[in-house]
């Protein structure tokens, strides 16, 4: 790259491949961990650009991340990763000889250092007793699959206003990852596994796997299989704590970890949370009900353990206590509250459980169901990802990048708390990203209060620099079902907010998908200024008006039946016209009514023509288009109906019941 010829130069660095690290995860605990890592593997290159006497201008770095990196933990031990995988280093003094290739090296160096604590850790002792043969193939494997796959690109500039010159290194295509072979990693998709057998015999691999899995079964499950980088996203979180390491070329520094969590909310356990919390609240008045719940609790205690007592979503204890229940039972395994997956006698062939004991929590779970009416949950949980809209176009000019840096840390800083008030589990939250996993019925009002902080912050900083600052931010809300293989997903939400919520409807915009076990159930997408209306979200609020209907016999088929009704009139639902739209109103009135919809004074004539008219809006096809040179959208609406809105609808009136019976 180009050599410092200037007293300011300016150093750009990118950190990759973020998705095929943090996405391919079988858990969401290897979600969280890949996300950490690679913030983490930020921070190393951070500290190398500081060592030099750099200093990071944009984005704003989370000291208290970096400051804990060195040990100081005075701010907190942070649990999640904020540190972005990309960042530009500025005022970097480089007529002292700033050298571009000592933080390649030093994160390099810091990740295998890293990766050699945790094979020392977890892999040297039971593999010498494994003879040397096994001892060599294992370890060759590792120090490959250590080398070869991460990416970093840097360029070295003195033109400051050139935002584009990282992404035009990028495209030089100079790292290819190893070839591997022998049978694939159950988790990285494109790795082999670590004992090296040349095929899938189930003997050969058992040799290799079984004597590990008797030291952390609860991290391996039986029959699974992983390969280096797999092995160091489930199992460092055990060994960080202990991690200390100092970087041996000058200009040295030492990285040290902290105690981080090791479990993290399971999809069951985000998918129990809005039916057990409605249990709970029952049970404050129901004695019947509470001794069910204490019951099943305790059987499932006794037989399954606590595995989400380190994990337990924020709120819950205090709502176990409310409802006269022990909180130490909080973290129960959440399978006890789901019947398909009692039902399912592998999913227990790690413990010892009986049939006739499964039977028994089958049975609990039948009369806690007749007890509080709710059928058992709706097996859904939601990933958020929401990102920041065209913030390069913006970096471009000198003036912005302070405050916008200012606006980015204001907004990471906000985030755990907006999440954590939603009762969602946050994995990342660094410059313009988020990812959180939340319950189906408080992800989307998640989304619309991060948007509105988001764009506070940006006002907020622009206003102390007397500029304007357009901002936006844009997201995608996934409602998948548990059964569903979560590497699918993770990849499935990048494509939903990328060519969906921006691309497609225009940045500044709202996408929610359902995935059911077979597949997508339905998509819908909306620009923000639809989907809001005084910042609170309409299909959510549509969803609860049909809610109420539904305990007065109103039945959601009918919005089944609306979907085909506009199918059917299709001519009608694209006419652009007053009368047009007042016939579809009509018709649309009359389904509702036939469909069992009571009127009464507390929902007359003229609110269901207020929902009618609401529901419509959020059917019709908008599109926005952002004039950059005004700072100005406009949004163009077309006729047509987007029949899955009526689908996301459905699946959020009923609170992630598809299905009829419960």
């Amino acid at each position: 790259m180009s050599q410092p010829v200037n007293n300011e130069q300016f150093f750009h660095l990118t950190l990759g491949p973020v998705q095929g690290f943090v996405a391919q995860a079988r858990r969401t605990r290897d979600f969280w961990a890949g996300s950490f890592l690679l913030s983490w593997m930020a921070g190393v290159a951070m500290h190398a650009v500081t060592a030099q006497k750099g200093k990071i201008n944009f984005p704003a770095p989370d000291n208290g991340f970096l400051n804990a990196m060195h040990g100081n933990t005075s701010q907190g031990l942070p649990r999640q990763g904020s540190l972005p995988n990309r960042f530009k280093a500025i005022e970097a003094k480089v007529e002292a000889g700033f050298e571009p290739e000592k933080v390649t090296d030093a994160l390099k160096a810091a990740w295998v250092a890293l990766a050699e604590h945790i094979w020392q850790q977890d892999l040297e002792v039971p593999l010498r007793a494994m003879g040397d043969r096994q001892y060599r193939t294992t370890r060759a494997i590792w120090e490959r699959q250590l080398a070869s796959f991460w990416e970093v690109s840097w360029v070295l500039t003195a033109d400051e206003a050139n935002a584009q010159l990282l992404d035009r290194r990028k495209n030089w295509r100079n790292h290819w990852p190893a070839e591997e072979g022998g049978v694939t990693c159950m988790m990285m998709a494109d790795q082999q596994e670590l004992s090296g057998a040349s095929g899938p015999d189930r003997k050969t691999l058992d040799a290799f796997w079984e004597p590990l899995r008797g030291d952390m079964q609860t991290d391996l499950r039986e029959g699974e299989v992983l390969s280096t980088l797999a092995f160091i996203k489930r199992r460092f979180a055990r060994h960080f704590a202990e991690f200390e390491w100092s970087l041996p070329a000058e200009p040295s520094f030492t990285l040290k970890g902290w105690q981080l969590p090791v479990s993290v909310p399971s999809v069951m356990h985000l998918a129990a949370w809005p039916w057990l919390q409605s249990m709970l609240q029952e049970a404050q008045t129901d004695d019947e009900l509470r001794d069910a719940l204490s019951n099943q609790l305790a059987r499932g205690h006794d037989l399954l353990g606590d595995p989400e007592h380190d994990s337990l979503l924020p709120g819950l204890k205090q709502d176990f206590v409310q409802a006269g229940l022990r909180p130490d039972q909080a973290g129960v395994d959440p399978s006890i509250f789901f019947s398909s997956v009692l039902e399912n006698p592998r999913r227990f062939a790690d413990s010892e459980v009986e049939d006739s004991q499964r039977q028994k929590l089958l049975d609990g779970l039948a009369g806690i169901r007749r007890l509080g009416g709710k059928g058992e949950p709706a097996p859904f949980y939601t990933i958020l990802l929401m990102d920041g809209d065209s913030l390069g176009s913006q970096l471009s000019e000198p003036a912005k990048q302070a405050p916008i840096s200012e606006a980015l840390n204001a907004f990471t800083k906000a985030v755990p708390d907006i999440v954590q008030d939603h009762h969602g589990f946050l994995v990342y939250a660094g410059g313009d990203d988020v990812l959180a996993l939340l319950p189906v019925t408080t992800a989307l009002t998640c989304a619309a209060e991060l948007r509105q902080r988001y764009i506070g912050c940006f006002n907020e900083a622009a206003k102390e620099k007397g500029l304007t600052i357009p901002a936006s931010l844009s997201g995608a809300a996934l409602f998948c079902h548990i059964k569903r293989p979560l590497v699918s997903v993770l990849m499935d939400a990048h494509h939903v907010l990328d060519d969906i919520a921006k691309d497609t409807t225009g940045r500044d915009a709202l996408a929610v998908r359902v995935w059911q076990p077979g597949g997508v159930h339905a998509t819908w997408s909306v620009p923000w200024e639809t989907a809001l209306d005084n910042n609170a979200v309409v299909i959510e609020q549509l969803a609860a008006t049909l809610r109420e209907q539904d305990n007065a016999r109103f039945t959601h088929g009918f919005l089944f039946r609306i979907k085909a009704l506009g199918e059917q009139l299709g001519w009608l639902a694209e006419k652009d016209d007053a009368e047009a739209h007042n016939l579809l109103r009509q018709l649309v009135r009359a389904e509702m009514l036939h469909s069992g919809l009571e009127l009464n004074t507390s929902f007359n004539s003229q609110a269901l023509d207020k929902l009618i008219e609401r529901l419509l809006r959020q059917a019709r096809t908008t599109v926005r288009d952002f004039d950059a040179a005004t700072g100005t959208a406009t949004f163009a609406t077309t006729p047509a109906l987007m029949g899955d809105t009526f689908k996301v609808l459905r699946f959020l009136a009923r609170e992630g019941h598809i299905d009829r019976d419960r």
